[in-house]
């Protein structure tokens, strides 16, 4: 009863903090909007709101000199690397 019990509250606990963060990045921009985000370096991404028909990348958006600019999309975001 105690393992049933422990994995149902760990099932519950994932299913939870799946649910916020896909909430989160779905609410953050609005419904004409996207989620453009960019890493430099590995470091931690910066993400900010674009148009939802930019292109990908943004218009304008390059990486810094020295660095490889890799970039890929989804319906509702916009990713890049510099590395």
């Amino acid at each position: 009863m105690r393992t049933k019990c422990l994995s149902l509250c760990s099932l519950l606990v994932v299913a939870f903090v799946i649910h916020t963060v896909v909430s989160s990045t779905t609410l953050w921009c609005g419904s004409d909007e996207k989620l453009f985000c960019v890493s430099i370096g590995g470091g931690p991404a910066n993400c900010s709101c674009v148009a939802r028909d930019s292109t990908c990348p943004p218009k304008g958006f390059s990486c810094p000199q020295g660095f490889e600019q890799r970039c890929g999309q989804l319906r509702t975001h916009c990713y890049c690397s510099c590395q």
